[in-house]
Order: C-alpha cells, then sequence, then structure tokens
C-alpha cells in the first residue's frame, strides 16, 4: 500500500513545474482577493498541526505547494532561500502531501528549521491541493493582509514573488 501511494504521488507530479502557466484556473472557489484558507498542517515533529489561518495575523504569507523530488521545486525553494533577507517579515509556508520523511529531507536540504518565518508541514487531507486543483508543482500563492494577491503554477524565481508582495 504505501509503494502505491509513493507511485500515486510519482504519477500526480509527473509534471512538475512545466506548466510555465501563471494565475488562477477557471471556475475555482478562491479567487485573488480571498483570505487566507483554512488548511490544517501536520508540523514535522508528528504531533502539532498548524491552521493555515494562523498566518493571516502577518502582513504578508506565501505559500509554496511542493513535492520533495520536484527539481523545479528544489530551484524555486533555493532562490526563497537566497533572498529571504529581503522578504522581511513575510512569513512562508512550504506544504505538501508527501510523507514527513520525505519533507523533512527536504527541510534539512535548504535549512528551512533555521528560519523563524518559515513553516513547513503536510497537507493531511490535501486540502490545499483540492482547493486550488493543483496539478503541477511548485504552485505558489501570495496573500496580503488584503487577501490572495497572486499564484504562480509553475517554478517562479523570488525576486518576482517579492514583487507582488510589493
Amino acid at each position: 500500500m504505501k509503494y502505491a501511494w509513493v507511485l500515486i504521488v510519482v504519477a500526480f507530479f509527473c509534471y512538475c513545474g512545466q506548466s510555465g502557466s501563471h494565475g488562477l484556473k477557471e471556475g475555482l472557489k478562491v479567487k485573488i482577493g480571498d483570505s487566507i484558507p483554512s488548511v490544517d498542517l501536520l508540523m514535522l515533529d508528528g504531533a502539532t498541526v498548524m491552521n493555515t489561518k494562523s498566518l493571516s495575523k502577518y502582513s504578508s504569507v506565501v505559500f509554496v505547494f511542493f513535492d520533495p523530488y520536484c527539481p523545479f521545486c528544489k530551484k524555486e525553494t533555493e532562490s526563497i532561500v537566497k533572498s529571504l533577507d529581503d522578504f522581511g517579515k513575510t512569513q512562508f509556508c512550504f506544504l505538501s502531501i508527501a510523507s514527513v520523511n520525505d519533507i523533512k529531507v527536504f527541510e534539512k536540504t535548504f535549512n528551512l528549521d533555521q528560519y523563524p518565518n518559515v513553516h513547513i508541514g503536510r497537507d493531511t487531507l490535501a486540502s490545499y491541493l483540492s482547493l486550488y486543483r493543483i496539478n503541477v508543482v511548485p504552485h505558489t500563492a501570495v496573500y496580503s493582509n488584503h487577501g490572495l494577491k497572486e499564484v504562480f503554477t509553475s517554478a517562479v524565481d523570488a525576486k518576482i514573488i517579492l514583487k507582488a508582495i510589493n
């Protein structure tokens, strides 16, 4: 059963980051201006659950839905980490449906646990995935205290994310 799940995840992300599209799909319930969605994330300690709504107190939040083995996700994350100082108090929330162990490897690769403004966890119910009907990763959504500002449905450089925030 475990291998079947891995196969499903790999098949799901077979077009990892290659869509090149930008923006929201038609017919989604999510639209520009909407507030941060309520998604429960299992944090990497395996016991703590954080709801993404708790991040709404910050002026800007960036959600990055990723797969730990996706090269485009790794490239985007590397760009973000290199530019974290430029983002000030912006909160980053990395979320995935991969196993906690795989997400931990991703976290260690980029030392994400070293940054107080970076949160990383597992979307155990695939709520975020369903909300945005994600079919490629990375998927990046930029929120401000005025709601959803921009969505990127392929790998994006940190400079473009920063521009979307400002």
